[in-house]
């Protein structure tokens, strides 16, 4: 099988070309459409005649190069088994075969900072996943931190279980359970907490009992009010229609008082139910510009931004096959690439020095994620370089897997690795973005 490697302007692909009997239509089909993290993602391709299968590799690391660095530690070891496991239930959810699962250790690939793997699965290539699985225990054997005690007890009870006659998931499944009864997430670098003063988005708060009486006491009251006052236009109609008030202007419009009286109560009833809506929106609107958790609406929030620090552009870049990249605004300058789209889109900032931080206008590039510091850290441009600067932030600025300190400033490449809190980006300066 044929391994090649293609980077273009802000993406990674490991490209595999299976040998002409290995195809499986259904097999590609679900892979397009599956979701796992655990599973690389993949987009098939014809070139010249030749099937070609893509797997995206933006911001990752091969397993071998990533352990070669230094030994894994207890917590990036828990990670790999918790991939092994989610990989095992994802080709289980998805009805696939195992032993199309790629296990090559040099094909394996590893978020840097995280631990957790990401696998290849090749339509109808046919491997031995039980051997590939025990091989991999073997190398995780080796590359584990033999001064950690723990580690050295968990890695060797891997070992263990892939080789015995029965082994399954569920193996691993109780692996993990005996070392926690928690779930073992993918590592961050460090909590997100709070300094006092400093306007980072607060946790979520809890429910007040006494404010949600007093809220529901105001509910009340508005629906009282609103039925005293439709009692009293239906006490008024009626008095009007029994003492004969409404008779002068039935006659000048030439209908029955019992006609008129209805348009009255129908046009009475459409007003009062306008008006109750129109406070209803009007509260509405004012809880939600106090509140820190309400994002402005979706159609509103990816449209294109033009803030003061640089232009942010918000596009779908979904289509591995789309000959369209997105260039900077000013021809120069940066983009910073999310590596989580649910968390924040990418950013792209033209003018230097620029502040990144939650709000504008302490922030010229603005972050609206939790954990992020109002001045959270500085992007700055010299004499054709970039320079990166945590400005004492409460959660911290990570460069490649390393935390900076306070107003300690560093220089920049393309395919850097800049983590502000848990918020993860990919840079690529301005000479990467000229597009295609």
């Amino acid at each position: 099988m044929k391994v090649q490697f293609s980077r273009e302007t802000y993406h990674s692909y490991m490209i595999l070309e299976p040998d002409s009997g290995d195809k499986s239509g259904f097999e590609e089909q679900m892979l397009v459409n599956q979701n796992s993290e655990y599973l690389l993602h993949f987009h098939p391709r014809e070139t010249d005649g030749v099937r070609q299968y893509c797997y995206e590799i933006t911001g990752m690391m091969d397993f071998v190069s990533c352990v070669n660095r230094r030994p894994v530690s207890c917590r990036v070891l828990k990670g790999m088994i918790q991939s092994l496991l989610g990989v095992c239930e994802a080709v289980n959810e998805y009805l696939l075969d195992p032993d199309c699962l790629f296990l090559e250790p040099d094909r394996i690939y590893m978020d840097v900072d995280a631990g957790g793997m990401h696998f290849a699965y090749i339509p109808g290539y046919r491997g031995d996943f039980l051997q590939g699985l025990r091989d991999l225990s073997e190398c995780m054997l080796s590359a584990a931190d033999h001064k950690d005690r723990e580690c050295v007890m968990l890695v060797y009870e891997l070992y263990r279980i892939v080789r015995e006659a029965d082994f399954s998931a569920a193996s691993i499944r109780n692996l993990l359970q005996e070392e926690s009864h928690e779930e073992i997430p993918f590592v961050r670098p460090e909590p997100v907490r709070e300094r006092q003063g400093e306007n980072t988005l607060p946790d979520w708060p809890e429910d007040d009992p006494v404010e949600k009486e007093k809220k529901n006491r105001k509910t009340d009251t508005g629906r009282i009010i609103c039925c005293i006052l439709g009692a009293v236009i239906c006490l008024t109609a009626a008095a009007a229609f029994r003492f004969g008030w409404l008779r002068g202007a039935a006659e000048q419009f030439g209908i029955a008082e019992k006609y008129l009286l209805a348009a009255i109560l129908f046009l009475a009833g459409t007003v009062l139910f306008l008006v109750m809506k129109l406070v209803q929106r009007r509260k509405e609107e004012e809880e939600r510009k106090n509140d820190p958790y309400c994002l402005q609406p979706e159609e509103d929030f990816w449209k294109e931004t033009d803030y003061p620090g640089g232009h942010y552009e918000f596009t779908d870049e979904s289509a591995f096959d789309s000959e369209s990249t997105m260039i900077l605004s000013a021809g120069k300058g940066v983009r910073l690439t999310s590596m989580n789209k649910a968390v924040a889109g990418d950013l792209v900032i033209s003018r230097f020095p620029s502040v990144l931080g939650v709000k504008a206008p302490e922030a010229q590039t603005v972050l609206a994620c939790t954990g992020i510091s109002r001045k959270h850290a500085l992007l700055e441009e010299e004499a054709g370089r970039y320079y990166l600067s945590d400005l004492d932030s409460t959660n911290g600025t990570w460069l490649n897997g390393e935390k900076l300190r306070p107003n300690e400033k560093k220089v920049l490449v393309n395919e850097d690795l800049i983590a502000f809190a848990d918020v993860r980006f990919m840079f690529f300066t301005g000479a990467a973005g000229d597009g295609r």
